[in-house]
């Protein structure tokens, strides 16, 4: 089951880095794996990202920043926001994450 509680965890997560998979096999069904892209960080650890989700369009406030993802969080430009989530400690949270270009163009182009 996935939950949204917990954001501190998840957050935490997010900005140390803890690869969430390895291959696609590794995440849950309707998902698949890929590297991290968020901007600010050089931190490129997998995470699972749902094949439904994933959009790069920037946010209209910042057009030249990549897509806004989450409240606060954008992505690199080129890279893709998706619904994904992060297992810590055993606790599955629900989140967006952002995934390099090559993951979402798979995700993004799942969804037609």
């Amino acid at each position: 089951m996935i939950t949204s509680r917990g954001l501190a965890a998840v957050l935490a997560v997010t900005a140390h880095g803890a690869p969430q998979c390895a291959t696609n096999a590794d995440c849950l069904a309707g998902y698949i794996c890929g590297p991290s892209d968020y901007a600010f960080s050089s931190n490129t650890d997998n995470v699972c990202v749902d094949l439904n989700t994933c959009t790069n369009k920037p946010d209209p406030q910042f057009p030249n920043e990549g897509p806004k993802c989450g409240d606060s969080i954008f992505c690199n430009v080129g890279g893709y926001c998706g619904q994904g989530y992060y297992t810590v400690n055993g606790d599955r949270f629900a989140t967006q994450v952002c995934v390099n270009k090559e993951t979402g163009v798979q995700c993004a182009e799942a969804r037609r």
